[in-house]
């Protein structure tokens, strides 16, 4: 995962804390608020565990122990 991609995950999953706690603190139902930012929170992880990987498909080829990329070829 790069840099950029962790950082563009922890936003996202701050702002989903703070979205969970803020709603619950609008419902007034502050016994839930830790509970609901860390649901939506724990679901935003989960979208975005591959954020930052590449996908392939097909079948991979290798040369010298090394995916080789033939997209371009």
């Amino acid at each position: 995962m790069s840099e950029r991609s962790a950082l563009i995950r922890l936003l996202v999953l701050s702002a989903s804390w703070a979205a969970g706690s803020t709603a619950m603190a609008a419902l007034q139902l502050r016994g839930l608020r830790d509970l609901a930012g860390f649901a939506l929170a724990a679901g935003a992880y989960w979208l975005t565990r591959d954020l930052g990987r590449r996908r392939r498909r097909g079948e991979l080829k290798y040369w010298r122990g090394r995916p080789v990329d033939d997209r371009w070829s």
